[in-house]
This record gives C-alpha cells, sequence and structure tokens, in this order.
C-alpha cells in the first residue's frame, strides 16, 4: 500500500490519514460564539479536508452542539 506523506492510524480496523489542526476557544467571551459561527468554524475545517481536531486543553468546554456537528461531519476530537 502506498501511502502518502503524513500520519495515518487504524480506527475499527480501516487505516485513516489524519490531517488535523489545533483549536482554541472561538472567542474569549462564549456567550458572543453563537450556533452559526460553531457550524461555520467545522465547516470550514471540513473543507480544508481537515479530520482530525485537537482541542487546547487550558480553554474552555464547547457546547454540546459543537460536538455534535464535529461528529456528523466526521472530524475526530
Amino acid at each position: 500500500m502506498t501511502s502518502p506523506t503524513g500520519l495515518s492510524s487504524t480506527v475499527l480496523y480501516h487505516v485513516i490519514f489524519l490531517k488535523g489542526s489545533n483549536l482554541v476557544p472561538s472567542d474569549a467571551y462564549q456567550k458572543q460564539v453563537t450556533n452559526e459561527k460553531l457550524e461555520h468554524l467545522l465547516r470550514s475545517a471540513k473543507l480544508g479536508n481537515i479530520n482530525m481536531l485537537r482541542i487546547w486543553d487550558g480553554g474552555i468546554y464547547e457546547r454540546d452542539l459543537f460536538y455534535e456537528r464535529a461528529d456528523h461531519l466526521g472530524i475526530m476530537l
């Protein structure tokens, strides 16, 4: 098997080529982060072929919608 340059992992017996990014809080004031802003962030990642986001642990917990939409779009967190 020829693989592209980069990191790969096996998830449920499938080889996945990982393309990821680091994610920091969308805004310092979480009440200013709308559902539309979260949707735009995740769709932009998907359009950039990102399939994994590392959530910065010095931040906050995103609302449930963020995790649900990431799951729906196939983005691993």
